[in-house]
């Protein structure tokens, strides 16, 4: 399977994710975007935003690089875990 995917994303089909966990994603979406990925469960989703280019410009001025683009990655609680660590909490405090 994973191989199918990867030829779908050398063909400019899908994207593959290089987010950290060192698990292999790929994205439906082949534009330039940006993901939060939830520190406890691992679920990613696409942040709404569009890409930031002076990034790039002063990542080139700040370094001897000429820089070629970025990834930009968030990392956040997602709303289902943060509901499960208050129900947990308020369990706790009930008990």
């Amino acid at each position: 399977m994973y191989r199918n995917l990867e030829k779908l994303s050398a063909a400019g089909l899908l994207r593959m994710l290089h987010l950290g966990g060192g698990q292999m994603r790929f994205d439906g979406r082949t534009d330039r975007h940006y993901h939060v990925v939830c520190a406890r469960c691992g679920k990613v989703d696409d942040v709404p935003a569009g890409p930031f280019p002076p990034l790039d410009s002063l990542a080139e001025q700040a370094s001897e690089y000429a820089i070629l683009g970025h990834r930009l990655e968030f990392e956040g609680i997602c709303r289902s875990c943060g509901q499960k660590h208050k129900r947990a909490r308020a369990t706790r405090r009930a008990s």
